[in-house]
């Protein structure tokens, strides 16, 4: 009986939360989204390079890992790579300036 009573009012809070309206703030544009997205995208392309750079592929074996699992982070690196280029193109050609870090 418990469980149910915390069921249904965990139902009721979350209907209560959602049905409540968002106000959204002025200083939120497109740009701001953009430049967020584009630091986003800077910390992981950091994170994997410096990953790689630290780590060579007998770390990887050493670590227990297959071959293949190397290649598949270098793989996630040259995304987040043209995750960033697309992020500055899209400030770019709104002709916003991206935040520096």
């Amino acid at each position: 009986m418990k469980l149910s009573t915390a069921i249904f009012m965990a139902s009721a809070l979350a209907a209560y939360v959602h049905s409540k309206p968002v106000k959204r703030s002025a200083a939120v544009d497109d740009v701001t989204v953009l430049n967020l997205a584009l630091t986003l995208e800077n910390l992981e392309a950091q994170f994997y390079q410096s990953g790689l750079k630290q780590y060579d592929e007998k770390a990887f074996a050493e670590a227990g890992l297959k071959p293949w699992v190397r290649g598949l982070f270098t793989q996630i690196a040259e995304h987040e790579g043209g995750a960033r280029q697309l992020s500055h193109q899209c400030l770019e050609r709104s002709g916003a300036a991206a935040m520096q870090i």
